[in-house]
């Protein structure tokens, strides 16, 4: 996987995307998407910095510059010709969402550790264990960065932990008396709990994908 091309089909393959929904996002003909991807073309930096970011990886990754999609390279004097700036990444632990435990984020649960920019030090990162989430592009791998500070909305993607159960990624809604979590792959049920059957942990805000390099 040594081309920006190949990386980049490779990101929207595992993440399920077409080639017609990614150009849309990245509001590019789609005959143009498809060039990058069989390396015809290259985009400029700015678009390599906008796909970069919407599939939670880095421009270097991209370009095969850092081996590690989450890490840009750090300690090289910053010059007028540097293509990306610096960014100071920071160790954040990983919990395990495949537990049944009431208390979560205790360092027993702790079963790894991910590097992000230190802008996001504050956020909470989990594993996703299950592939219940797939039609919000998040697979078995991925890391997801939690943020325990938002109160959710409708339709948002939260973890939660059920009280004496598991704990989930789902999109939540709320009606007058009860919470209705429901995953984004359909071989999956929704459930429907009162408030004081869950303990939502936070919002789901960014999700950093597993790519083999």
């Amino acid at each position: 996987m040594g081309t920006l091309g190949k990386r980049l089909k490779y990101l929207r393959h595992i993440k399920k995307i077409t080639q017609k929904e990614l150009a849309g996002y990245l509001q590019v003909p789609r005959d143009t998407l498809a060039n990058w991807e069989v390396d015809r073309g290259t985009p400029n930096i700015e678009m390599i910095a906008k796909i970069a970011d919407y599939f939670g990886t880095t421009s270097d990754y991209l370009l095969g510059i850092a081996k590690n999609k989450n890490i840009v390279p750090l300690g090289t004097k910053n010059t007028k010709d540097d293509l990306f700036q610096k960014v100071k990444m920071v160790k954040i632990p990983v919990y395990n969402l495949d537990t049944k435990r009431e208390e979560v984020l205790v360092d027993s649960n702790i079963i790894g550790w991910h590097d992000v920019p230190a802008k996001f030090m504050e956020l909470i990162a989990f594993r996703v264990s299950d592939d219940s989430m797939n039609g919000s592009r998040m697979c078995p791998g991925d890391i997801i960065l939690v943020d325990t500070h938002i109160k959710p909305k409708d339709n948002t993607v939260v973890v939660v932990k059920i009280k004496n159960g598991p704990m989930l990624i789902r999109k939540i809604n709320y009606t007058n008396d009860e919470i209705i979590l429901s995953p984004t792959n359909p071989k999956y049920q929704l459930q429907i709990f009162y408030a004081n059957e869950i303990k939502i942990i936070g919002v789901v805000v960014r999700i950093n994908i597993d790519v083999p390099y």
